[in-house]
């Protein structure tokens, strides 16, 4: 009885026990986005993860539109600048496409306006972007189905520019959804996207250019492989 107490509230510290910030030596990737995203984040780093940056909640909002507002007074990249002069080994950017139902104006040019920002601070960055979350049940109010289908279309239209896909993150279960049907819940939402995260860019994560010289040494194998296949026949 004893153990099974002391189980059930690991659990719950997973949602309300502060994390202590990451050791600098270790963090290569910083995001961006909105409350879900930092949220993620939090979840990431109840885990285990130790490659992000920690949350911010002046990433609250932190739509498209709202990254490509006014960059040079802008609370987002405020914050942004402040955590990458905290984390100086920055060479990673995640991007989660966080886009409102009511932000029906937004296009690959609001996008295109964020990654030039994110070049000025990084000019060799790697950028992986990610669609927001689906929902096995409801819809929440503040993206609607419109912006969750929204930032799946730019999330595809944005490969095409050398960006990278980033995390598949979900679908959120009702019991992973907070009460708002838009939030992660506390701590099951947390703890499945934040291990969704922690699967992509901690366990067995390659750097691009590692995996394009893989990628070559298998096209090689297979070839050399196809070339003894026919020399025996």
């Amino acid at each position: 009885m004893k153990t099974i107490f002391c189980l059930v509230l690991a659990v719950l510290l997973i949602g309300c026990t502060p994390q202590p910030a990451p050791n600098e030596e270790f963090v290569t990737i910083g995001f961006i986005g909105c409350s879900n995203t930092r949220e993620t984040v939090e979840g990431y780093h109840h885990v285990g993860g130790i490659k992000i940056w920690d949350a911010q909640r002046r990433y609250g909002s932190g739509t498209v539109l709202d990254w490509s507002k006014n960059p040079e007074n802008s609370i987002y990249w405020d914050t942004f600048d402040t955590l990458l002069k905290k984390y100086p080994k920055t060479k990673i950017i995640w991007w989660q496409l966080c886009i409102m139902d009511g932000d029906r104006a937004t296009s690959k040019e609001h996008a295109d306006i964020v990654f030039n920002e994110i070049y000025k601070r990084i000019p060799d960055a790697v950028i992986y972007v990610s669609a927001l979350a689906d929902y096995t049940d409801g819809v929440c109010s503040i993206t609607g189905t419109w912006g969750l289908e929204k930032s799946k279309q730019l999330s595809i239209e944005l490969s095409t520019d050398g960006v990278l896909p980033g995390p598949v993150l979900g679908p959120m279960s009702a019991i992973e959804t907070a009460e708002d049907n838009c939030h992660l819940s506390s701590p099951d939402g947390k703890r499945v996207l934040g291990l969704q995260m922690k699967a992509f860019f901690d366990d067995g994560f390659q750097k691009p250019n590692e995996a394009a010289t893989e990628n070559e040494s298998t096209a090689v194998k297979e070839n050399n492989s196809t070339q003894q296949i026919e020399e025996a026949v």
